[in-house]
């Protein structure tokens, strides 16, 4: 009979393990889709304002400068060379309609990038998290990586923006797989500007393969002087 109790208290106390263990789960699974939610709200808001704030994806006509610092370094990030030019842009109807350049570059690969606008925030190929040490202060971190069903085919990388006004500060990317690079990755600086936001930093890092080595690189871009036309 002993015996008996026995095996039915183990079982009671199985049971109670079981279903303490599944309504973690539960809560862990819903405390995460409460996550993703807020995340999916907030990067949606923020690319609704990119949308119409970001100047580059304004029909604005309007000039800026860039200052361009080329630097060559090896593997350890010690600067071999640096090389600087200046540049006097031009936008209309989203592109550039002119560059003039005011201080030429010496080393032939410190150019301006083809664009200044990054992809929308918000893919449903990634996967985005909040990181644990934010104190909700004005600024929200939120961090990303390609989810698991893509491999590395997708950029991983973080990003912060305002809570209230919803304009990105700055953006982070590192490319696993850019065409001609090893490695590559851009950090955007934003920061808003008479109701429109505008970047005042963009810093590139990459390297590429040559002969028997690798070239390793980092470009600092400085905007400054935005004049509507």
């Amino acid at each position: 009979m002993s015996g008996v109790i026995g095996m039915i208290k183990r079982f009671q106390i199985n049971l109670i393990l079981s279903i303490n263990i599944l309504l973690l789960c539960s809560a862990a699974a819903s405390a995460a889709k409460g996550e993703d939610a807020v995340i999916e709200f907030y990067l949606k808001k923020a690319d609704s304002v990119m949308d119409v704030s970001y100047i580059f994806n304004s029909s604005l006509h309007y000039t800026f400068t860039t200052k361009a610092i080329y630097f060559i370094t090896d593997y350890r990030g010690t600067i071999k060379k640096v090389d600087t030019a200046v540049f006097l842009v031009e936008y209309k109807e989203r592109r550039a309609a002119s560059v003039m350049v005011i201080d030429s570059a010496r080393i032939q690969e410190n150019t301006l990038p083809k664009e200044f606008t990054p992809a929308p925030l918000w893919d449903q190929h990634l996967a985005y998290y909040f990181f644990p040490n934010d104190t909700g202060a004005g600024q929200l971190a939120i961090g990303f990586d390609p989810a698991a069903s893509c491999g590395d085919k997708l950029p991983s990388g973080f990003l912060s923006l305002d809570r209230d006004t919803y304009y990105l500060r700055n953006l982070n990317i590192n490319y696993p797989r850019k065409e001609g690079f090893i490695k590559f990755s851009e950090t955007y600086y934003f920061e808003p500007l008479e109701g429109i936001l505008v970047p005042n930093r963009l810093e590139i890092h990459g390297a590429w393969n040559t002969f028997m080595s690798q070239t390793y690189f980092r470009q600092n871009l400085e905007f400054y002087d935005f004049r509507i036309q």
